[in-house]
């Protein structure tokens, strides 16, 4: 049988056309479609032809072997008034217009002795490919069944699909003439459906509860007012609170010292660097699993950075990549805190003669705490595969699967300290391994700004009132603290740093001095009024609007959410109300 088939191979050159699939150049391209058995082949007669006036393409051929299997070991030979054709309408521009196919004759399985009479195949023609030019163009379809004895022989729910090799064609790309070949070959057997898929993935996603705070200190800590300027007697450049016995632990003037316990699993060479600006190397040494080491400061760098491992750390294992920390002081840094295979043990500050305060362990207070609820529709294709992601709080679910109309409802929780919009996207894999992406969701939790202190003002103040005119309660406009530097209060001085102040890294470096004097708009603008706003609220004869700490807070704010318009006008609302210290 083996023999056999080697011999029809070699006549007819089918087997050669079963693997030309849509290489070379393509009019319009190939459908490329596997073709599974029993496979139809003809070799005998055959011709094809296309009106252009009617649009008709019609191809005949004789059918003349059937294999039943792959391995070619089962064989049939069609007889009886055998016959194969094509007919279908194209329009002067290749559109397929409709179609049929047929396939007469009689078919014996020969080893089951199962007859299959004529006819063998029917059916309608949903889609065609052609390649051309050349002297033997191709031309697939792919045909809904209607009928046939062979039918039975296929999987259920397969449709035809009907290669054929036009010998000597005549067609050059164009359907607006005539053309035709001298013979053509058929291929013909069982193909899977077209899958038909739809992308449906819709995500939402909400907050509860959508606003948070006011956030105040920490009973207990250093409260923000840090200052990187080193002119003072005490040569920290800040008076310190160490006669405060209710502050037990703080951060001020960046990290001084960080003592590190390695957790990884292997002896390592660990390196550790003040990274930019100024940096330098801080520490490089071998460190045994659950062995500790003490991380100092370097003198190298202006004011604000000798003294100190700057505003972040970088430690590298083996010379591997670098895992960071954060040392300004800005964040939250103490016992307690993990990067990578290191958890800080102990460590003190520059200005501040406490030791740094412990990082709360899985401890959110109730007015930050938030729950994100996602929830995935599929309404169409099923999907597998899926993932969720949030930008900010990272995967939210690796992989899952969703059927036609089927939900999933994921939660998350946050502690978040200012306003924060999330935004979630999600993407599965339809059944034809296409990609399915649902539009991004987004969810935004608004910072509540910190009340008034009533004690400090003239006027009444029940939490539900409006703030009050601008005329109420006096501040001083940033011009006057400008010329008027000789009577701020003395927790502060010309060469404190604003970014150190108000805990706004993106700040910069610049003295509250110079963000008075500096012109211009934007974060410059709010740097004016944000020192103004702050000398008010620390003045015992300025009845200003909002505390020192609410003044930071509100700063804090506009810098970490790039909105500085609002906050700007706000403050400078209140500043250049009536002075009370003069002119």
């Amino acid at each position: 049988m083996r023999n056999l088939r080697n011999f029809f191979c070699a006549l007819s050159l089918i087997c050669g056309v079963a693997f030309l699939g849509a290489s070379g150049p393509a009019w319009g391209g190939l459908l490329g479609l596997p073709i599974g058995y029993p496979q139809v082949t003809s070799d005998l007669g055959g011709s094809c032809t296309y009106t252009a006036g009617t649009g008709t393409l019609s191809l005949t051929a004789v059918p003349t072997l059937v294999y039943f299997d792959s391995a070619a070991t089962n064989l049939g030979f069609v007889s009886g008034a055998a016959s194969m054709s094509v007919s279908a309408n194209i329009d002067g521009a290749g559109n397929l217009v409709s179609g049929t196919f047929i396939v007469n004759g009689d078919l014996t399985d020969y080893l089951t002795n199962v007859l299959y009479p004529s006819p063998l195949l029917t059916g309608n023609i949903v889609a065609y490919g052609i390649a051309a030019p050349g002297t033997s163009d191709l031309i697939d379809f792919r045909i809904q069944p209607t009928g046939g004895s062979l039918i039975a022989r296929f999987a259920p729910g397969d449709q035809i699909a009907a290669q054929v090799t036009l010998e000597l064609s005549t067609f050059t790309g164009s359907f607006a003439s005539n053309w035709g070949c001298s013979r053509d070959k058929f291929i013909v057997g069982p193909t899977p459906p077209l899958v038909q898929e739809s992308c449906l993935l819709s995500l939402t996603k909400t907050a509860n509860p959508t606003t948070i705070g006011p956030i105040g200190d920490i009973v207990g800590r250093d409260k923000s007012g840090d200052s990187d300027d080193d002119n003072d007697d005490n040569g920290y450049g800040y008076s310190l609170d160490d006669s405060n016995t209710s502050i037990t632990c703080g951060c001020r003037g960046k990290v001084s010292a960080l003592t590190l316990q390695y957790n990884g699993s292997q002896t390592a060479d660990v390196r550790v660097t003040r990274k930019a600006p100024y940096s330098v190397e801080l520490y490089h040494g071998t460190v045994l699993p659950g062995g500790q080491f003490t991380v100092s400061a370097s003198s190298y760098g202006p004011n604000g950075f000798a003294g100190t491992l700057g505003s972040m750390i970088g430690i590298a294992v083996n010379g591997g990549t670098e895992v960071e920390m954060d040392t300004s002081g800005a964040k939250d840094i103490g016992p307690g805190l993990v990067a990578g295979n290191f958890v800080v043990v102990s460590g003190n500050s520059r200005k501040l003669h406490k030791p740094l305060c412990p990082v709360p362990v899985n401890s959110c207070p109730a007015n930050q705490q938030v729950t994100y609820t996602y929830v995935l529709t599929n309404g169409g294709s099923a999907l597998t595969k899926i993932t969720l992601d949030d930008d900010k709080l990272g995967n939210i679910t690796p992989s899952a699967s969703l059927a036609l109309n089927q939900s999933a409802t994921y939660t998350k929780t946050a502690c978040l300290s200012k306003t924060t919009t999330n935004t979630a996207t999600a993407m599965g894999l339809l059944p034809s391994g296409a990609h399915c992406a649902a539009t991004p969701a987004s969810a935004t939790v608004t910072l509540v700004m910190p009340p008034p202190d009533c004690n400090k003002h003239l006027h009444d103040c029940d939490p539900e009132d409006t703030p009050p005119p601008a005329t109420t309660g006096g501040g001083c406009s940033s011009a006057y603290w400008q010329s008027h530097k000789s009577i701020w209060d003395k927790s502060f001085k010309n060469g404190n740093r604003f970014g150190a102040i108000f805990q706004v890294d993106s700040a910069g470096n610049r003295s509250l001095s110079d963000t008075l004097d500096i012109t211009g708009g934007g974060s410059k603008s709010l740097g004016r009024e944000a020192v103004a706003a702050l000398l008010n609220a620390s003045n015992p004869n300025v009845h200003y609007y909002y505390t020192p700490i609410q003044v930071k807070a509100i700063v804090k704010n506009a810098y970490d959410t790039k909105v500085y318009t609002a906050t700007t006008d706000l403050l400078k609302q209140y500043n250049n109300s009536t002075c009370p210290l003069g002119n």
